[in-house]
Parts: structure tokens; C-alpha cells; sequence
């Protein structure tokens, strides 16, 4: 008779496999224990001033954070989760990353006691501070995941994941530095701009102002500084950046090195588009409007001038045989009559594009509302928009979530804004009667079906798949439906309250179907806050 000791050594290796299991998985809720230690809410609460001061120094983070999700959508490509490779994954080796681990939680740990403790000192360069914090944060996470879950990690589809951050990472923080690389030359730019623009004023005055050591140009009745940001640095910059995704992303369709042209292209039309948008704000201000110069046409025709480059370079160079190469051109999809693609974007695209031109000539006060609406009316009537929203029909069920968004909306909204009316005091009875009721159309008509087109009915689902008309009308996934949602929110600036109404249209969208609903139930949040304006004033709504 033998005694087997296997089954009490099987037992006791499963015992251990467990303690360090569970004990691995309790790591986080030790750590966010001891890290929460005496920062407790009344500390929050005292420090709220110093809290306010430190995110509006590092406001430039929250955007850098946004381009980084941007680019990754734009670079993500789904893949099979294969199940096979996630059984014979490797696992990380241990100790290295729990030694990791241990030093990104010290470092962690210590940040957040000088930026969450309750001192009350003061930082310098709180953005650099809060990056530091955020690393450190992001390192203790990825680390302790790679060790608990080490064959996830590994698959297919988290890898892929994975790639496209990285690559958002890289691109976003190279268009970040862009302008810091180019300031270093910006001297030498801000003169030739400033030589250029003395040249295109001399058409129109013979006399110009020009003070080339102090950067100053214009004529006698008004000036402008050429300060490091005017001189075409930064969208020389920005525009690099542009095209280094863009031929990254068609690599397949260009022909190279012929396509490396298109960086002293880009670089030529910034220099010489920026100096005559400068030139065009001198004699905006001069013969027309000061504020005008200064307020919407100063912020909005750099952005307007450099988005019209890149669509522009974009364009060109998929339409020319010369630059794409010929299995490119021959495995072009023939088009048809009716483009889908166009049909949900067109709208979309028309009104963010007349906003941008209609505030660049204006002075805080957008008059030129209407146009907003008419171009959004025929980007759907040439594209044939109606086509894809299909007939709307009455559905209680999308009323009561457009009147439930609109709640949320109205409880989300931050406190302190203007409710004076932006109408003009000097303006007729007709034209404030006229403009508000563009202003209503446009909430409740025109808005909705530009919005809905774009992110339910096209984002949504190519999200899911590259051929989105592939995908059922209505379908979801958990990933689409946060990634629209989120860059719903983005656009509104409201990013809490955008993000929740993005979620409820997209389950309005859900439930039948259909587009339809979705711009029902929009359409039915903006009129509540149409009505809220007009009959209570809070003009605010409208910001």
C-alpha cells in the first residue's frame, strides 16, 4: 500500500496560485487606499481656487489629450480578437514589472501629495507639473495590467488597440512641438512676412507704416503687431504634421519620393496665404472694422486659411495620376450617382465651414446666422441628404428623450454666463424678428439633420466597419458608441452634457433604426432650449 502525496501538493500549489492571484488583484484598491489618505473632500473643497488656477494652467494638455484620440481613431483598424494566440501568449517577466511598478506608484504617490496635499503653494509650470502626474498615473496602470492580465496584453486586438495610441501619442505630441521648433526661426519668418505684406499694402496705400524692429505694420489709422505666432511658423508646422499622417496613412496609394514635394508646397502657400490674410486684417481694420480685424476675422482665417491648404493638398494629389501610383488610380472605385459618404458628411461639413467664415467677419456677434442655415439646406438638397435620414415619423419614445436630454442639458450648464441679448440695439424690430427665427430654424431644423447625418448615421457605423453602409442601420458597439459619443461632446464644447446627449440620440437611433428619430429627438432638446431662451431670456443657451 503506497500513500500519493500529488493531491495535497496539487492543493497547496493552488492555494498560493490563489493568494497571489487575489493578492495581485487587491494591489490597486491598497494603493488608491493609502493614496486617497488624508486628501479627503472638506482638503478638495479649501483648495478649489488653487485647483481652478492649476487646470487653466495646463489647459493645452486637455488638448493635446484630444488629438491623441483623434488621430487614434483615424489610424485604428479593427482586428480579430483570436483566441488561440491569447491561450499561448507569454507572460511578462514578473519582477521587472513589478519593480516598475513599485517605482511609478513612489513617484505617483509623492506628485500627488505636492499637487493634491493640503499646502497651499503655489507652482510654476503646473501644465508640466500635471503631465508629470498623469505619466507617472498611466505607467502604474499599464504596468500592474501587464501583469495581471499578461495574455490579454498580448492578442491581437488589444495590440492593435494599443498601436493606434501609440501612434496618436506620437502624432499629437509631434504637432505640440512643431510650433515650439519652428518659434526658434521665427525672426527670420516675421520679417519676410512683414517685407510681403508691405508689398500687397502698397496696392492699396502708398504710404504703409513699417517698423522693422519692432514688428510692426499697417497704415496710419491702424497697426498690427507681427508677434511669433503671425509669422507662419506655426502653420508651417501644423501643416508638416498634416501631411507626415497623411502619407503615412495613403503610403499604399503615393508614389514616392515625388510626394515629399508636398512639404515645400505646403510650406510656400502657409508663408504667402498667411502674409495676405495679415494684409486682409490691416485693411479690414483700416477701411472697415477695428473689432471686426481683431475679434472673429484675426481668430478664425488662420484656421479657415490652413484648413483650406491641407484639403486642399489632399485633394490635388488624389485626383492627380502624378502622384499616385497606377494600381492606386486603376482600383478606384467607379462612382455613382448618389455617394453616401458625401450625403452624411455634406451637411455637417457645410455648416462647420460657414460658421468658421461667417464669425471670421464678425465681431463677437454672429449676424450672419442665416447663411449658416441656407448653406446646410443645400448641402442636403445636392447631396441628396433626405435620402439617408429617410421619413421622419412621430415617436414618443425619441420625444422623451430629446425633453430628457434637454434636462440634463440645462442641469449640466455652467452658471456665470451673459444673459444680455447679443442683438444689436441699433438693429430694426424686423431684422432681431429675422434673425431669431434663422436662429430657431437652425437649432431645431438644420442642426439635427447635419449632426444626426454625421454621427449617428455615419460615424457610428464606421466605427464598425470601413464600409459602413455594410453595417445594419442602428447597429452598435460598445466602442462606437463611447467614441461617437465622446467626440460628440468635444464639438459642443459642453463636453459632459455633449457627451450624454450623443449617447441618448445614438440609443434613439438604436431602436428602430432610423436616422429619423434621432433628428426627432434633437431636435426636440433644441427647441426646449429655443423656447428657454425666447421666453426667459437665458441668452446664455445661445453662447
Amino acid at each position: 500500500m503506497s500513500i500519493s502525496m500529488t493531491a495535497p501538493k496539487f492543493r497547496s500549489e493552488s492555494i498560493k496560485s490563489a493568494i497571489r492571484s487575489w493578492g495581485l488583484y487587491a494591489v490597486p484598491i491598497v494603493e488608491f487606499a493609502a493614496i486617497a489618505f488624508g486628501r479627503d473632500l472638506a482638503v478638495v473643497s479649501r483648495r478649489f481656487d488653487y485647483y481652478r488656477v492649476l487646470l487653466a494652467g495646463s489647459r493645452h494638455l486637455f488638448e493635446l489629450a484630444a488629438a491623441v484620440l483623434i488621430v487614434s481613431l483615424l489610424v485604428q483598424k479593427r482586428r480579430a480578437f483570436a483566441r488561440s494566440e491569447v491561450k499561448s501568449a507569454a507572460a511578462f517577466p514578473g519582477r521587472f514589472l513589478l519593480a516598475a511598478h513599485l517605482l511609478a506608484f513612489a513617484a505617483f504617490w509623492i506628485l500627488t501629495i505636492v499637487l493634491f496635499g493640503s499646502s497651499r503653494a503655489r507652482l510654476q509650470s503646473p501644465g508640466i507639473w500635471l503631465l508629470t502626474w498623469s505619466v507617472c498615473g498611466g505607467a502604474m496602470i499599464a504596468t500592474w495590467a501587464l501583469r495581471a492580465f499578461p495574455s490579454v496584453w498580448r492578442s491581437p486586438a488589444v495590440r492593435g488597440i494599443l498601436e493606434s495610441i501609440a501612434i496618436g501619442v506620437a502624432v499629437a505630441t509631434l504637432a505640440a512641438s512643431a510650433g515650439w521648433l519652428t518659434a526658434q526661426f521665427w525672426r527670420s519668418t516675421a520679417a519676410s512676412t512683414l517685407a510681403i505684406v508691405d508689398q500687397i499694402l502698397r496696392l492699396f496705400d502708398p504710404a504703409p507704416v513699417r517698423d522693422a524692429s519692432r514688428y510692426i505694420i499697417g497704415t496710419s489709422k491702424f497697426q498690427v503687431f507681427i508677434a511669433p505666432g503671425c509669422s507662419g511658423y506655426e502653420g508651417i508646422g501644423l501643416s508638416f504634421v498634416f501631411l507626415l499622417v497623411y502619407l503615412w496613412l495613403y503610403r499604399d496609394e503615393l508614389r514616392f519620393p515625388r510626394s515629399l514635394l508636398l512639404f515645400p508646397i505646403a510650406a510656400v502657400l502657409v508663408w504667402c496665404l498667411n502674409a495676405v490674410r495679415i494684409a486682409a486684417l490691416i485693411l479690414i481694420g483700416d477701411r472697415f472694422s477695428p473689432s471686426i480685424a481683431l475679434g472673429g476675422f484675426h481668430s478664425q482665417a488662420g484656421w479657415l486659411t490652413f484648413n483650406a491648404i491641407c484639403l486642399g493638398l489632399a485633394i490635388v494629389t488624389h485626383r492627380s495620376s502624378w502622384f499616385r501610383t497606377e494600381r492606386a488610380i486603376d482600383s478606384a472605385p467607379i462612382r455613382s450617382e448618389w455617394n453616401p459618404a458625401a450625403a452624411h458628411l455634406a451637411p455637417l461639413l457645410a455648416l462647420v465651414a460657414t460658421t468658421m467664415i461667417t464669425a471670421a467677419v464678425s465681431s463677437g456677434f454672429d449676424a450672419f446666422y442665416p447663411v449658416r442655415f441656407a448653406a446646410v439646406l443645400i448641402a442636403v438638397c445636392l447631396c441628396r441628404s433626405n435620402r439617408a435620414i429617410g421619413r421622419i415619423q412621430w415617436s414618443w419614445y425619441a420625444v422623451l428623450i430629446g425633453a430628457a436630454v434637454y434636462a440634463i442639458w440645462i442641469a449640466l450648464e455652467p452658471s456665470g454666463g451673459s444673459n444680455l441679448s447679443p442683438l444689436p440695439a441699433a438693429w430694426p424690430r424686423y431684422a432681431a424678428i429675422g434673425w431669431i427665427a434663422f436662429r430657431v430654424l437652425g437649432s431645431v431644423v438644420t442642426v439635427p439633420i447635419a449632426e444626426e447625418l454625421a454621427f449617428r448615421g455615419f460615424l457610428i457605423r464606421r466605427l464598425i466597419d470601413s464600409d459602413f453602409e455594410s453595417v445594419p442601420a442602428g447597429k452598435l458597439t460598445p466602442y462606437s458608441l463611447v467614441i461617437s459619443s465622446v467626440l460628440f461632446g468635444l464639438l459642443h464644447g459642453r463636453w459632459t452634457a455633449g457627451i450624454v446627449a450623443g449617447g441618448a440620440y445614438a440609443l434613439v437611433y438604436r431602436r428602430r433604426g432610423k436616422i429619423g428619430d434621432a433628428v426627432l429627438a434633437h431636435a426636440v432638446s433644441n427647441a426646449l432650449i429655443a423656447a428657454q431662451v425666447l421666453l426667459m431670456g437665458d441668452w446664455r443657451l445661445w453662447s
